[in-house]
């Protein structure tokens, strides 16, 4: 733990150190998704105490490891990561925080991250047969069928990360599996494991470094335990806003995850190819 906080005290200083002008207040910065915000007390607090808008100084609060969204905060501004952080430190309720993201049917950036380049043919094929899918879960939360959208979002969710373990082995550096036709795990402790589940996948190959530990946290700890009881029909008192907004939510991180990776792949592919003289000219 402790090194864990001196690695967050290090980047910070770095981050100060070659960024000087990094603090700024802007509209995007004070827009959040909670309602009731009195957003002047926001723009009030970050003029006086500049520090509130680096949200990885709450991983240095001792409530942190307790703190449930830690998978999901960071993708957040800053100033609602910290909102849902005092909340919840204070004993409220944030469970509605997917919710309140959907709210009305917004699904704007979720709809554009199903048609991205980078998550559709020929970059990727996890969505070539669960695009439809997805926008199915998505018309099912809108018309409150809740009990729908859980169950498929969770089979759309797993399905994803099993295609994209496959893509991930043919063009990371890193080989994730053993052989070409993926059916043996390739540990990280350079071990093979031929009978393996989502959970050794995500936890014990190279898989893991693409979603950080408090999403596989999550995945492993939380959402796959509801899997199955919920899909072999003992579970029925999970079909609410809430957890069907979750879902949604978890499989908007994970494509979000995937598109960054396959964007980044690409960016060094162009650059290891680009000539020489092509990429002087750039730099001009």
């Amino acid at each position: 733990m402790q090194k864990e906080h001196l690695k967050i005290i290090d980047d910070l200083l770095f981050l100060h150190e070659h960024s000087p002008i990094l603090l700024r207040l802007t509209p995007a910065l004070l827009r959040t998704k909670i309602s009731e915000v009195d957003h002047l007390s926001l723009a009030a607090a970050i003029i006086t105490n500049p520090k509130l808008q680096l949200i990885q100084l709450i991983h240095l609060d001792g409530c942190w490891e307790s703190f449930p969204l830690k998978w999901y905060v960071n993708n957040l501004p800053t100033t609602t990561g910290r909102m849902l952080f005092e909340i919840f430190k204070g004993g409220g309720d944030i469970s509605g925080v997917f919710a309140s993201s959907y709210i009305d049917g917004k699904f704007e950036n979720l709809s554009e991250l199903l048609s991205s380049t980078y998550l559709t043919h020929p970059m990727s094929h996890v969505l070539c047969s669960r695009s439809h899918v997805v926008k199915d879960v998505l018309a099912c939360f809108k018309q409150k069928i809740y009990s729908a959208a859980v169950c498929t979002a969770l089979t759309i969710i797993e399905g994803v990360l099993w295609d994209f373990s496959r893509e991930y082995n043919h063009i990371a550096d890193v080989k994730i599996y053993h052989d070409d036709e993926c059916s043996v795990l390739l540990l990280a402790s350079g071990k093979t494991m031929e009978k393996f589940t989502i959970g050794n996948l995500l936890k014990q190959t190279g898989l893991g470094d693409l979603f950080d530990k408090h999403f596989i946290s999550y995945f492993c700890d939380e959402l796959y335990n509801e899997r199955n009881p919920i899909l072999h029909g003992q579970d029925t008192e999970s079909f609410t806003v809430k957890n069907s907004a979750k879902k949604i939510a978890t499989i908007e991180f994970i494509l979000r995850r995937i598109e960054k990776f396959n964007k980044e792949n690409v960016m060094q592919r162009i650059e290891e190819d680009l000539p020489a003289d092509i990429k002087d000219l750039l730099r001009i």
